[in-house]
């Protein structure tokens, strides 16, 4: 009924609970690389956003001008 991994299950989650249930207070503690961690991966974030939005931004232009721009009229040829 249960299949052949259900057996593993009880016993993982018996061993989490009884982890979680005999484990010490944790001390609060931010390591300083942590700091660096985060000012990088906001950077990292900014800059990724902002490369996004320059290649949408770029694509809705060039849209626009196909659409309404001088390039999009045919220029109408004189006949001898």
């Amino acid at each position: 009924m249960f299949g052949r991994r259900s057996a593993y299950r009880v016993p993982a989650v018996g061993a989490i609970v009884g982890l979680l249930l005999l484990a010490s207070d944790a001390e609060p503690y931010i390591d300083p690389g942590i700091g660096s961690l985060g000012y990088q991966a906001a950077l990292a974030a900014l800059l990724g956003i902002s490369l996004v939005a320059r290649q949408m931004w770029s694509r809705i232009i060039g849209a626009v001008r196909a659409r309404f721009g001088k390039s999009a009229r045919k220029p109408v040829e004189r006949q001898p």
